[in-house]
């Protein structure tokens, strides 16, 4: 049976054809044979048929099964009818399964329906928004359909009754806005769009479409990045791939300068002077096949690579630029005028030769390298390059200066999307690709089994392939790369509508064209790239112009629509704010900067600590947030919107940069923490000195201390984010670690409370495992919870603190006090040491059993070592078994039999040295590269690595000590001992220990814990922990003490 019928769908009305199989009709569906938990009722009928009553104080689910299971492949939504006499409140669910026998759990589709309406209401529901729990087979396997009203933290309410009537499968094509919607969904008084106005006056849309286009090609500013006027390359024979002389290595003319000069010197370099010859790194000197001086791409100037070390200290302006010779004289560069073309320099005022302003390479370290691409491209009738460079001091530094003579090779790239063949992988998981032989399934996602994973669909669908092909145009100015990124672009608009009825976020497996985090990544960033590179190509039509338009202006109402929280949200504002900003044609366009900035404002007190992390506690995640709303001031001053932010602003992002400096290890970069591998903060913080230029010491971490102010404090603890770092000083060669024991972090999470990173003379040490595609697989796992950290495994269990997600993600709020009222966890700072104390109390393995609970202690004996000390206390009295986990970052390790240390082989590096308290039954072992059960492996990339495990076996408190002792490239241990004190028995709960060191100095430490039952106090003015030094006369002194707990702890 065909029908054809109009429905009225929020706001949108199109026409909808039911076909092949037919709708299942009322009396198909409703059958009470069929259908168990209701009845038929002929008193509330819809067009004259009886309704199936569902009252749900009789019965919390009213359900069908299907045998066969059905097949709905062929439709596009399920329409039905409720009707309800009283608005309760009440929710429920509507599942339809689809059982996958090959995975574990329920696998479904679902709908959350509540009841707030009385009468009768159509409920349209589109299946490609239905929410999918697991792994469903698909829609062409529907095993039934059920409502319910229990579960899902539904509870039945007594007063809801309900009547279905008129349930029906309808092959509905989405519509998307129409010409005229679109069209007066602009601000058309503005006096730039008079044309676009009498178009739309007339409804001639196909010149209200030519007029927009054209309106939005000619129009100077809104300001991006790039802009298509720009383009290098219009206009030049650029090679093809295959005219490559020597693939798979670059080829160039190159040549080296030495700043061995201050103040202007101005260069006359001939072509005699670029070798044909490079050193490449690792290799020595290299060959190069050059096409010739007939193809220059891009000259460039580099500070690192080719065996150089950037000079922190250098810093140069360059100003005319130029080339000559017998063709004549061709301006390169002036910087008289702004342009976006020198990638890396900026213009500035400060130097200048021959005009008012000259480009400034200020900081080699961060920016090492530095490109002009609008030059001549053809250099054969010209004999020489020329230049002005003043230099702030004769460092002795050195840059290389690069004339690049290879086919640019985004074609490689650019190539395989052209056929689209689609590569992913992600943080160490298995590359999973998929060839579409024609157009693309946008809801396609390979990947399987254990390593399932959603990432890849995402991927389909945040679109950085259009960036490949938008660059191929760009540096070869081939239009099949803009032929392609074109169909793809109109593809993928026809194919993905906006949903109506939800926020995309349920089904990412499979269809994540509208999740919001996907929707801001190509609103911020992305689509514009793409868009401001090829704007002038001709595949990109007025038409291809203004269905692109009509899209920014579909996602940034979906981003309005639909906020979420944690990273997510900051990428879903920057998307909102960047569409309002760049198209303010839109009328709502005030509107969507208006709520961008107040959600990002606000996301900057509830959702950033007072010590400056993002509450996810996830580094990288960190990183992107600061960087997002760091973007925001950079774009409002780009188009002169910063009166549109609040006064206050800027200063609430101050606290993010804060805690990069503070936290970052001495190679400029942070610990790798939650789902995150280490992160480089040194360009972050060159970014934090320009908008904050009075912070010298945000420019001391950019350039790792060759420039700016030392910052005040060494160690720092971060009581909020429950970072505690403790560390030598500020030199590369600096002792460092950091002990992480705060909240679990509201997303992307590890279970590792109680885990540390250690850093010395230059090299990680001990490391955090850092991050795993996000799957099911044992590695996954193995990353993100207990045993891939450096901490304690209870009965060969990990923690489970996501078993209390709503005490343990967060601190409660309001963060208005210096330190958290919850946390418990101890520091002491002084000139001699660092003091932290932390418990982990939230339970072990999937039951969350919490009959154990841990302590551990962290001393830092400065500047040289650290003391680790762990408390295991039962409240059961069964044996236990523990085993304290130290990753180590190098290929191997020893073990030493007899005193149980073990010691990393790194021979040119530093290394690591552990000393246990041995004795009371204590064992060690060093695995690596383990795989049942997985222990011994770290990302960055994923490989083996050798991990020292100390066991211990005991009922009641067991306690475990260890000294940490980084060695310098080259250092020997021997000498150095770790051994109980004899003498008078200790109290129950105390060690006392000394290390001794080869000099005859010994360190004396006393820890004094609770009794075994966790009750009895530390005699009062007794310490928790104290340090005595006895030097080789004989003589002591206490040079540190942590007064004991006045409470249990």
């Amino acid at each position: 049976m065909n029908r054809i019928g109009r429905i009225a769908w929020a706001g949108l009305v199109g026409v909808c054809l039911v076909a092949g199989l037919g709708p299942l009709t009322a009396g198909t569906l409703l059958d009470v044979s069929a259908w168990q938990g209701g009845a038929l009722d002929p008193v509330i009928t819809r067009g004259g048929a009886p309704s199936l009553r569902w009252a749900h104080a009789e019965n919390p689910a009213l359900s069908v099964q299907f045998n066969p299971p059905a097949d709905w492949s062929g439709y596009g939504a399920l329409s039905f009818w409720l009707h309800s006499g009283k608005a309760t409140g009440a929710a429920f669910m509507l599942i339809i399964p689809s059982e996958n026998a090959a995975e574990e759990g329920s696998d479904y589709y679902s709908y959350k329906i509540t009841v707030d309406w009385t009468d009768w209401r159509q409920f349209l529901l589109p299946l490609r928004e239905l929410g999918a729990a697991r792994n469903p087979v698909g829609w062409n396997k529907v095993d039934g359909i059920t409502l319910t009203a229990s579960g899902w933290d539904n509870t039945p309410n007594p007063e809801t009754v309900l009547h279905v009537s008129d349930v029906e499968l309808l092959a509905v094509q989405d519509v998307a806005t129409s010409d005229e919607e679109f069209f007066t969904s602009l601000d058309l008084a503005r006096p730039d769009l008079v044309a676009v106005k009498a178009a739309v006056d007339a409804k001639d849309w196909v010149a209200a479409t030519r007029e927009f286009a054209r309106h939005i090609r000619e129009r100077q500013a809104p300001r991006w990045t790039i802009d298509w006027r720009d383009h290098p390359f219009l206009g030049v024979k650029v090679p093809a791939i295959e005219e490559d002389r020597a693939p798979g290595q670059w080829d160039y003319y190159s040549t080296f300068v030495t700043v061995d000069w201050e103040g202007w010197k101005r260069f006359e370099l001939k072509k005699s002077d670029f070798q044909g010859e490079a050193v490449v790194e690792g290799k020595g000197k290299q060959g190069k096949k050059p096409i010739g001086w007939q193809w220059i791409k891009n000259l460039s100037f580099h500070a690192s690579g080719w065996e150089l070390t950037p000079n922190p200290e250098t810093v140069l302006c360059f100003d005319d630029i130029a080339l000559s010779g017998p063709t004549g004289r061709a301006e390169v560069a002036t910087f008289e005028t702004e342009g976006r073309s020198f990638g890396g320099l900026e213009r500035t005022n400060e130097q200048a030769h021959g005009g008012q302003f000259a480009g400034k390479w200020g900081n080699p370290v961060l920016t090492s390298g530095i490109t002009l691409w609008r030059i001549p491209h053809d250099w054969t009738g010209y004999d020489q390059l020329e230049f002005w460079l003043w230099s702030a001091k004769a460092t002795g530094g050195k840059f290389i200066i690069v004339l690049d003579s290879d086919p640019p090779q985004s074609q490689k790239g650019a190539e395989a999307w052209m056929q689209k063949k689609f590569a992913w992988s992600y943080a160490g998981g298995r590359e999973w690709s998929l060839e579409f032989k024609d157009r693309i399934d946008w809801h396609a996602n390979p990947t399987e089994g254990e390593f399932r994973t959603h990432l890849w669909n995402e991927s389909l669908h945040r679109h950085a392939y259009f960036t490949t092909l938008a660059r191929a145009y760009w540096e070869t100015g081939n239009e099949r790369y803009a032929t392609a990124l074109a169909e793809m672009w109109m593809d993928w608009i026809r194919c993905n509508p906006r949903p109506r009825l939800t926020s995309g976020n349920g089904n990412a497996m499979t269809d994540s064209s509208w999740q919001t985090l996907t929707t801001g990544i190509r609103l911020e960033n992305v689509w514009l790239d793409a868009l401001y590179r090829c704007l002038g190509a001709p595949p990109f039509t007025d038409e291809a112009v203004v269905a692109i338009v009509r899209s920014f202006g579909e996602q940034a109402r979906h981003l309005r629509q639909w906020p979420s929280s944690g990273n997510w949200l900051t990428e879903e504002s920057m998307g909102l704010y960047t569409a309002g900003m760049m198209f303010p044609e839109f009328r709502d366009a005030p509107e969507w900067r208006k709520v961008a900035v107040e959600r990002l404002y606000r996301q900057l007190d509830d959702e950033v600590y007072p010590d400056g992390m993002e509450y996810e506690l996830a580094s990288g995640y960190s990183n992107w947030v600061v960087s997002n709303v760091s973007n925001l001031v950079d774009r409002a001053d780009m188009n002169g919107l910063r009166a549109e932010l609040p006064a206050d602003y800027l200063a609430k992002i101050e606290k993010m940069y804060n805690y990069q400096l503070l936290a970052m290890m001495p190679n400029g970069a942070l610990p790798g923490l939650n789902d995150s591998g280490p992160a480089d903060v040194r360009g972050a913080l060159a970014r934090g000195y320009s908008l904050f230029p009075g912070r010298e010491d945000f420019l001391f971490g950019s350039t790792l201390g060759a420039r700016g102010t030392m910052p005040a404090e060494v160690s720092h603890a971060f009581p909020y984010c429950g970072h505690y770092v403790m560390r030598s000083g500020w030199d590369k060669d600096a002792v460092y670690l950091l002990f992480d024991s705060g909240p679990l972090g509201y997303g992307h999470e590890h279970e590792d409370k109680l885990h540390v990173v250690l850093w010395a003379y230059g090299r990680e040490l001990l490391l955090d495992p850092g991050n795993y595609s996000y799957d099911r697989s044992k590695w996954r796992r193995y990353a993100i919870d207990t045993p891939g950290h450096n901490t304690i495994l209870v009965d060969g269990l990990g923690q489970n603190r996501r078993a209390h997600r709503a005490k343990t993600l967060f601190w409660p709020r309001p963060w208005d006090k210096p330190v958290p009222p919850d946390n418990d966890t101890l520091w002491q700072s002084t000139e001699v040491a660092d003091f932290a104390r932390g418990t982990y109390r939230d339970g072990y393995g999937p039951k969350a059993d919490a009959s154990v609970e841990h302590t551990r202690r962290v001393l830092f004996v400065k500047p040289r070592y650290y003391i680790m000390q762990d408390t295991l206390r039962p409240s059961d009295t069964a044996e236990h078994a523990y085993e304290a986990l130290f990753h180590l970052s190098s290929e191997n390790a020893v073990l030493d039999e007899t005193t149980l240390a073990v010691r990393t082989q790194n021979a040119d590096t530093a290394n690591l040295l552990i000393v246990p308290l041995a004795g009371n039954g204590l064992a060690a072992r060093v695995v690596k590269g383990q795989e049942d059960p997985v222990q011994g492996w770290a990302n960055g990339p994923w490989r083996p690595v050798p991990t020292a495990v100390y066991a211990r076996k005991g009922s009641g408190m067991v306690q475990f000590a260890y000294v940490c002792i980084p060695l310098a490239k080259g250092e020997d241990a021997a000498g150095l001992t770790v051994e109980a004190v004899s003498g008078a028995a200790p109290a129950p709960g105390e060690l006392v220990f000394e290390v001794r060191v080869p000099d005859g100095t010994a360190d004396v430490f006393r820890i004094q814990d609770l009794s075994p039952a966790g009750t009895a106090l530390v005699p009062a003015g007794a310490s928790e922990l104290q340090w005595t030094r006895r030097a080789a006369d004989g003589t002591e002194s206490v040079r540190f003490a942590v007064a004991a707990p006045t409470q249990p702890q």
